[in-house]
Formats: structure tokens, C-alpha cells, sequence
């Protein structure tokens, strides 16, 4: 049994907030990817690196919400705390033979 859209935000929120970059990376398919800011970042080694570096500062999460979702895709908008400053991420999920395939993540503007 796979990962879940149902469940996918909560359990991936609860990995970030709890530093815990192995367990964030193990969700993800070998030929997965990860579309960010910074660029594309595709396999393992590389999914495990973006985590580690993602997850310090440590971050609060302030709010999360799933937009909407299929049975594998999530469209995902989450509120959060990194080091006092307030950061929205938005982004989806695509989920293949239960692992996470495709992720996008867009830091995008605060509204004030």
C-alpha cells in the first residue's frame, strides 16, 4: 500500500515540521522530481539533499491546505514560520505506484 492524497498534506507537513529529511525523501518514486524556485531536482541523492537543506531553519507550519485533489494528485497552498518570517508555498502532488512522482513547490507573496 502506497501513499494517499487523503492523507499525503498532513504526513508530509508533520516530516518537515519534524526536521526529518530521510523520512520526507523515502517518500518520494525513484525516477521522482521536483520542480522549485531554485530549479529541477530529480532522483534519490538529489530529493535527499533538497530535504536536508529544507529543513534548517526549522519550520512551523502555520496553515495547511489541500486546494483540491484526485486520487493521485494534490494541489497544495501552506502557510508557515521559518525563522520569524512568514513564507506561502503552493504547489502539487503527483503520485505513481503509491510514491510521490512529481512534486511542484512555489514560494509565492504574503498578503499582508
Amino acid at each position: 500500500m502506497g501513499l494517499d492524497t487523503a492523507t499525503l498534506l498532513a504526513e508530509q507537513v508533520a516530516l518537515l515540521e519534524a526536521g526529518d529529511a530521510d523520512g520526507l525523501a523515502n517518500r518520494y518514486h525513484p525516477q521522482g522530481v521536483v520542480l522549485h524556485e531554485g530549479g529541477a531536482v530529480d532522483g534519490a541523492e538529489a530529493i535527499l539533499e533538497l530535504f536536508t537543506q529544507a529543513v534548517f531553519p526549522p519550520r512551523r507550519i502555520v496553515k495547511a491546505t489541500t486546494v483540491c485533489r484526485t486520487e493521485d494528485t494534490l494541489l497544495y497552498d501552506v502557510l508557515q514560520d521559518v525563522a520569524g518570517n512568514t513564507v506561502r508555498i503552493v504547489g502539487s502532488f503527483v503520485l505513481r505506484d503509491g510514491f510521490i512522482w512529481r512534486h511542484t513547490s512555489l514560494a509565492v507573496p504574503v498578503e499582508s
